[in-house]
């Protein structure tokens, strides 16, 4: 299993623009078959510093990696 995690900050950004990438991004496991398990949201601002949206997916090969990465 390959699991690939990003963190996304968004400083200064509307919400509804966040908001918006949280939205789409949700959307992938649809689009790819591939991804095996997905997640995406928003962080909860428990510690200074942390990103504001995290995604992570999990594939069951590179080569699944390969096609979402790509996609």
């Amino acid at each position: 299993m390959i699991r690939h995690t990003v963190l996304l900050s968004f400083d200064g950004v509307d919400e509804s623009l966040v908001q918006r990438v949280i939205d789409e991004l949700g959307r992938m496991p649809a689009l790819i078959p591939e991804i095996r398990a997905y997640t995406v949201g928003r962080d909860l601002g428990l510690a200074e510093g942390t990103a504001t949206v995290v995604v992570s997916g999990d594939f069951d090969s590179v080569d699944d990696y390969r096609t979402y990465s790509t996609h």
